[in-house]
């Protein structure tokens, strides 16, 4: 068997590559470095090459507070958006709302969300949980878990942050000032 590893990409990039592609969580360039055994600056130096990379697979590096991401770049993005959309992948009404509540009340709790969409979130948030768009924010083991909007999400709408995502009159995205 032919090593499937393309001769013409440099070791490094493709395991920065295959390193983003694998993670379920952002990675810093720390974490990077520490994969391939190098210096931060070593790594911040092979990003062009890694991003010239994925570009040529409908893919793009995405840098938020917690690191580093792939996303779909635009060209395909929106058509797979499209098709998902038209083949019943979509949110439901009641997922996007909370969805929403989450990306700008972050963190929040379920009965935080509950109270304000009035109606029990159970089934969204189950939904939104295994579609890899929230997740839970570890906390004492006495209150109710947290939930944050991941990478997956900024992926999703194409932002490299919250404060990228729209501003809405009276919310500013993003984490609670008081959140640690």
């Amino acid at each position: 068997m032919s090593n499937p590893i393309s001769k013409s990409v440099p070791r490094d990039v493709q395991l920065i590559a295959a390193a983003l592609n694998t993670s379920t969580r952002p990675l810093s360039l720390a974490n990077l470095a520490d994969i391939l055994d190098v210096e931060s600056v070593a790594v911040k130096a092979l990003l062009p090459a890694v991003q010239k990379q994925l570009e040529t697979v409908g893919l793009g590096l995405s840098h938020g507070a917690e690191g580093y991401v792939l996303r779909l770049v635009d060209a395909v993005r929106v058509p797979l958006q499209a098709y998902f959309a038209d083949h019943g992948q979509s949110l439901s009404p009641a997922a996007l709302e909370t969805l929403t509540l989450i990306a700008y009340a972050q963190p929040i709790a379920k009965a935080g969300i509950d109270e304000v969409r009035g109606v029990g979130s159970d089934a969204s948030l189950k939904i939104l949980l295994s579609r890899g768009l929230i997740a839970t924010v570890s906390g004492s083991p006495l209150t109710q878990p947290e939930y944050r909007t991941t990478s997956q999400f900024l992926a999703t709408v194409g932002a490299d942050g919250l404060t990228d995502l729209p501003a809405v009159k009276g919310l500013s995205a993003g984490v609670k000032s008081d959140a640690a």
